[in-house]
């Protein structure tokens, strides 16, 4: 039986932060993402990394934060990155979010954010119509701010 890789679907995500109001979010861990089809015409492989970590700075107590994380470009067609974020105590995490170039939330509630990093897990997947797709990079901004 032989094993023939025709489809080569790569994600190298670098993750970056921004500053608002004198709050910071500091990010840990470069990711980097390789799904692939074995056998032709099976499934490509879904594949997550765990290894980056945040950590948040104190904030003034009384008003609720937020994180946000997107792309910096969509992704290829039939190619599918997520993002889950580990809240801190009393923050919601909102699961697992697709991600794309539209700001989307990934932890609200943030009133006294507990000390320590905490896990951003993503995943890369792909469906065997994404055909081959050149390595690529994307970068992805997690930011902290007040929310509503």
């Amino acid at each position: 039986m032989s094993v023939r890789r025709t489809a080569l679907i790569v994600a190298a995500i670098t993750c970056g932060a921004e500053v608002v109001n004198a709050q910071t979010v500091r990010i840990s861990g470069f990711v980097t993402l390789h799904a692939w089809t074995p056998i032709s015409g099976s499934a490509p492989t879904v594949v997550s990394d765990a290894t980056s970590t945040y950590r948040l700075g104190n904030t003034d107590g009384s008003n609720s934060y937020k994180l946000t994380a997107r792309l910096s470009s969509a992704m290829p067609t039939g190619t599918t990155l997520t993002l889950a974020a580990e809240a801190s105590s009393g923050a919601t995490s909102v699961g697992t979010v697709t991600l794309d170039a539209t700001t989307r939330d990934i932890v609200t509630g943030i009133i006294n954010p507990s000390s320590g990093w905490r896990t951003l897990t993503y995943t890369l997947s792909a469906t065997s119509n994404a055909g081959v797709v050149s390595q690529q990079t994307r970068s992805v901004t997690i930011t902290f701010i007040a929310s509503p």
